[in-house]
C-alpha cells in the first residue's frame, strides 16, 4: 500500500512539475497510424536489425545458460539440489 501512494504521489510530481523537453514542432502524435508508421520506418534500417538480432542472441544465450546450469552442476558435476524435502 505504501509503494503504491509512492508511486501515485511521484506520478503527480513528475507530471506537474517535469516539463516536455521536446519542442513543441517535434512532437508527435500518438495515434495508432503515426506509431505504425514509426515503427515501420525503425524496420526498415538495417543497423536497428542488426543491433536487435546481436541483443536477442546475446539474452536467449545468457537465459540458455541460466535454465540449463543447475542441471549440468547436480547431474554431472555431483552437486546436491537444493531444498531437498
Amino acid at each position: 500500500m505504501v509503494l503504491a501512494l509512492y508511486a501515485a504521489v511521484m506520478l503527480a510530481v513528475l507530471t506537474l512539475m517535469l516539463p516536455e523537453p521536446l519542442a513543441k514542432a517535434q512532437r508527435q502524435s500518438i495515434h495508432p497510424s503515426t506509431i505504425l508508421a514509426n515503427f515501420r520506418l525503425l524496420l526498415s534500417q538495417r543497423a536497428f536489425i542488426g543491433y536487435t538480432l546481436v541483443n536477442a542472441t546475446a539474452f536467449s544465450g545468457l537465459f540458455a545458460y541460466l535454465s540449463g546450469s543447475s542441471f549440468v552442476l547436480i547431474e554431472y558435476m555431483g552437486g546436491a539440489p537444493p531444498f531437498m524435502v
